[in-house]
């Protein structure tokens, strides 16, 4: 069950001692999702949110780069691959961009619709499942994975309490694996 594989990974995570399960030249840290997270209260918008975990998220490791970008009225927070040496399986691409997504859709009130995933590899022979996890238009062998979403949301507001700041925390396992 879903459940299951929630519990796996939460495992997973805890017996490696990292939140990147390995994939990265250096582990993340258990609490450096929190880390992450955290350093974007305060943020007055979803822009600056993002620009703050980008941050973080640099300052905890040295492989990849989360990048902001616009383009006519789409903006895309995409994945830079910055140790070319990095083993870059699909499986570290696919857990980045969810993680990333489903964290701009909670700072921006669950209302951050995906236009278009894309993905830095070919399609995969699972392809058809990938409709459950990323649900929008899925595009392979790009330049960079990330997704697109309206511009027009990085001037929205966000706000959050520490209650409900603790409660994403408590499932964020859950927002990265289960489907929306």
């Amino acid at each position: 069950s879903g459940e299951q594989y929630v519990a796996l990974f939460r495992q997973l995570v805890d017996s490696r001692a990292d939140e990147a399960l390995g994939f990265l030249s250096r582990p993340l840290k258990n609490g450096s999702y929190a880390l992450i997270v955290r350093a974007a209260q305060g943020a007055a918008t979803l822009e600056q949110a993002i620009k703050r975990v980008a941050n973080a998220f640099g300052l905890l490791q040295d492989d990849l780069a989360l990048e902001l970008h616009r383009h006519n009225d789409l903006a895309t927070l995409r994945l830079r691959v910055l140790n070319p040496a990095l083993a870059q399986p699909a499986f570290l691409h696919e857990m980045m961009v969810r993680v990333f997504w489903r964290l701009l859709a909670w700072f921006a009130g669950g209302s951050l619709h995906p236009v278009r995933f894309d993905f830095a590899f070919a399609a995969p022979a699972y392809v058809a499942q990938y409709g459950k996890i990323f649900p929008a238009e899925c595009c392979f062998s790009c330049a960079h994975s990330g997704f697109w979403f309206d511009a027009a949301l990085l001037s929205q507001r966000v706000h959050w309490d520490d209650a409900a700041l603790r409660a994403f925390l408590a499932d964020a396992h859950g927002h990265t694996i289960l489907p929306i």
